[in-house]
């Protein structure tokens, strides 16, 4: 996934109030393209929850 569409989808991620929406649009961004480890990463660091994060990663 190119750095803009990427910056994008994070913007879109964390514009989310609770983890559960967000981790359905982190799931969908990342079913959807192919991202990078780095990107996985960056995604992981909108959640507010270590559960939510290993869920995602």
């Amino acid at each position: 996934m190119s750095q803009a569409m990427f910056s994008q989808a994070r913007t879109s991620v964390q514009s989310k109030t609770f983890d559960e929406p967000r981790l359905s649009q982190a799931k969908t961004i990342a079913s959807a393209n192919c991202l990078s480890a780095a990107q996985v990463r960056d995604l992981c660091g909108a959640f507010d929850f270590e559960a939510t994060r290993l869920d995602f990663a």
